[in-house]
């Protein structure tokens, strides 16, 4: 039986695969794929609600937000709330 500890290490591990897939996406698509940077930064606060995150995620979330911003100005405001509250 695993412990506790381990599982959380495989969780966490599954986290950050899905985070590098989903940079790789967006990357393939010069920063610009709204659906990709959607899927990270979800990935990324559902990391940050389960293990929390370090200040270099919780950069990179803030980026992601502010690349929705601009991709998606229809939606601005929701992802401005966004960023207030991480």
């Amino acid at each position: 039986m695993k412990s506790e500890e381990s599982r959380t290490d495989e969780s966490l591990a599954l986290l950050d695969n899905q985070c590098d897939n989903f940079r790789e996406l967006v990357e393939a698509e010069d920063g610009k794929c709204k659906w990709g940077l959607i899927a990270l930064q979800t990935t990324l606060l559902w990391k940050h609600e389960t293990f929390g995150l370090d200040n270099q995620s919780t950069q990179e979330y803030n980026q992601i937000l502010n690349q929705l911003i601009e991709l998606d100005p229809n939606r601005a405001a929701r992802y401005g709330q966004l960023l207030l509250n991480v």
